[in-house]
């Protein structure tokens, strides 16, 4: 590798630590034959860093070049389709590198306009011969552009878009300090994003291309664990648990390395958990970390991941006092290995002060969610979508301390990030749209509340389909607001429906499906139908009451459903005769206790 410059040299190691670069190389280390693969970045300068560091890297491992075709020009753009239709000379190489970043405000408007349009065209040529490129291209074929492209390839080429490989956001930015060589994964409120997924689907029919290969156990491996990816973005784990199991045996018995066996262990694990199968999801969490602590070390940050995996499992099934020095050991890893001010670190601040949150001790929590926010708005600046979820989580810890006229301006400059760093129609926008609209309904303007969580809903639907988990939660919200304001009918479709996605998505017996019968329930009771309300009632308090089994640990809802189904049946004691004491020996018999009033 040439000498490099000291601004270079540190720009390097910031690509280094960011985690799609890693998934990237990953992508390049396993992967042969054709694969489309999107490099977003921010300025030609990343560009070109990107393009330098992939070619030292590969010429390391004796790979070959990659093959670069100039886009200097508009030209040279719509040229592109005839000249992708059936290249020649590509055996042996291991991508087609196509580069031309033009962030928005960097030209004109007007040469932009043209750039757009060229770029158009490239694209709808690119979309009508995506087969025969599929046939004929051996290889990667890799677009690095300004991240407004994403957006016009969906939509120009959709049939190309569909067959993506890897969409990476790769954003190196100069700190304070070099960080360390290994990337930030984000556990505390990830903002998932549909579209940047693999698409499982084309790596299933990759997978099927190696099967019954010698030799290609390992490749077939992380092309399946890439279908997992894919199918948990869409919360069908299910799918993610079948593909994510044969990887995982693929890799036992053709030895991996032990930190490729642990990443297909903790994406099975957040499989498990999405599907409710707890005991599962901490098995996997718990032999990852082992697995990544005994070949790189209790300090080493990927161990850190894992233990904010483990920590996340244990706060969602109420063991707080056993997350929390996961969480606290997860923060001084990275302490130590970023330094005090990088954005990890920030991640790990996020974690550590939502269970101080869970638990009661806000004047803790806030002092972390405030350092967090200045990390990272120090480390990208005030406009990115890190900051909006930092904004997010201190405003929510406002809120619960009841400082609403504190929080607002927090949650508004949130959704105002989000929306002009990913358009209006994104699923990060529809959470903060949510969260600034459970404000404004705390505050009784249920008429602004309204459109945001309709327009939340419309955006989600879009982005995911509409027998997504995240639906079901904007119906719960909205119809929560409607019964709010005495529009019972209206609401109950909602409740059913957010309950049917529920069902679907997780089984029958996932506390989701226990949230999403409770309410459902309520509504019933507030019209007085109290003996059709009962039995979901009854069924939700099942529910938490085997997750409590299972776990050994009380679910955080519980008590509230105990005491919403002990009213339901006191009421419908009284309505059939029996009285306050008949009621409470049938509550007696089916709780097996007298239950708690809240």
């Amino acid at each position: 590798m040439s000498a490099l410059g000291e601004r270079e040299g540190a720009l390097r190691a910031a690509l280094a630590a960011e985690q799609d670069w890693q998934v990237l190389l990953r992508h390049f280390d396993f992967n042969e034959g054709f694969a489309f693969v999107l490099i977003l970045v921010e300025s030609a300068e990343n560009g070109a860093l990107c393009r330098e560091a992939l070619q030292d890297y590969l010429r390391e491992r004796g790979r070959g070049l990659l093959r670069i075709i100039a886009t200097n020009t508009t030209e040279d753009v719509q040229s592109l389709p005839y000249l992708l239709h059936k290249p020649k000379g590509l055996e042996g190489l291991p991508a087609i590198w196509i580069e031309s970043v033009i962030p928005e405000g960097s030209v004109s408007p007007e040469e932009f306009q043209e750039w757009r349009k060229a770029w158009r065209v490239c694209f709808a040529g690119l979309n009508r011969v995506r087969n025969t490129m599929q046939r004929t291209i051996p290889c990667a074929l890799v677009f690095v552009t300004a991240p407004w492209m994403q957006e016009l390839i969906r939509n120009i080429a959709p049939d190309f878009w569909s067959i993506r490989s890897t969409v990476a956001r790769i954003s190196p930015r100069l700190a304070g300090r070099e960080p360390a060589d290994l990337a930030e994964r984000v556990f505390s409120g990830p903002r998932s994003d549909p579209s940047l997924a693999p698409d499982p689907e084309f790596a299933e029919r990759e997978a099927d291309k190696l099967r019954g290969k010698p030799g290609q156990e390992l490749a077939l491996a992380r092309i399946l664990q890439r279908a997992g990816q894919g199918f948990l973005s869409r919360a069908e784990q299910k799918q993610a648990i079948r593909v994510l199991e044969e990887a995982q045996q693929l890799q036992v018995e053709a030895s991996a390395p032990p930190v490729d066996l642990a990443s297909t262990k903790t994406f099975l694990g957040r499989a498990f958990k999405m599907d409710g199968q707890w005991r599962q999801a901490e098995t996997c969490f718990r032999a990852a970390l082992e697995l990544d602590r005994s070949a790189l070390g209790e300090d080493h940050p990927a161990t850190a991941n894992d233990m904010n995996d483990l920590a996340g499992l244990l706060r969602a099934t109420n063991r707080l006092a056993e997350a929390e020095p996961l969480y606290r050991r997860a923060l001084a890893i990275g302490e130590k290995s970023y330094g005090p001010d990088h954005p990890t670190v920030a991640t790990d601040l996020n974690n550590l002060a939502g269970l101080l949150q869970d638990t009661n001790r806000l004047a803790e929590a806030e002092p972390l969610y405030r350092r967090a926010l200045a990390i990272d708005e120090k480390s990208y600046g005030p406009d990115h979508p890190s900051v909006a979820r930092d904004l997010n989580n201190l405003a929510g810890l406002l809120e619960a301390t009841n400082r609403l006229a504190e929080a607002e301006p927090l949650f508004r400059r949130a959704l105002e990030i989000d929306e002009k760093s990913h358009g209006p129609d994104h699923p990060a926008a529809a959470t903060d749209l949510n969260n600034l609209a459970v404000l404004l309904q705390a505050t009784n303007r249920l008429a602004e509340a309204e459109p945001l969580y309709r327009r939340a809903l419309a955006i989600d639907e879009s982005s995911y389909g509409p027998g997504h988990p995240s639906v079901a939660i904007r119906l719960n919200n909205l119809a929560g607001l409607l019964e709010a304001t005495n529009r019972l009918a209206e609401a109950e479709p909602l409740y059913r429906r957010a309950l049917e996605i529920d069902e679907k998505s997780y089984g029958p017996d996932h506390p989701s499906v226990a949230i999403r019968l409770n309410n459902l329930a309520g509504l019933l009771q507030d019209t007085n139908r109290l003996a059709e309300a009962e039995p979901f009632y009854r069924r939700a308090l099942a529910i938490l009451d085997a997750f409590t089994a299972k776990t050994g640990y009380s679910h955080p809802n519980l008590e509230t459903v105990r005491g919403n189904y002990r009213r339901c049946l006191e009421k419908l004691g009284r309505q059939r005769g029996k009285g306050l004491k008949g009621a409470l020996a049938s509550l007696k018999k089916i709780l097996g206790s007298e239950g708690s009033s809240d």
